[in-house]
């Protein structure tokens, strides 16, 4: 999979860095769901695909308040 975007939340987002460099902005990363709400509404233009996985703890229906 090439995704057009990634977005990492939460204590795991550090993990992402070392790919920074590679995927540029289509790095999001942030320290909660609230957070990354608005980030990643701001990323999207409206016609994508957004799968959201994480453990029941990190909450992620939290940013679909943010896409809708």
């Amino acid at each position: 999979l090439r995704p057009a975007l990634v977005a990492a939340v939460g204590e795991f987002a550090p993990a992402f860095e070392p790919h920074r460099a590679a995927l540029g902005d289509r790095l999001i990363t942030a320290p909660d769901a609230d957070a990354l709400g608005p980030r990643l509404k701001t990323a999207l233009s409206g016609n994508e695909i957004v799968l959201l996985k994480a453990s029941r703890g990190v909450a992620l229906e939290r940013v679909l308040r943010h896409l809708n």
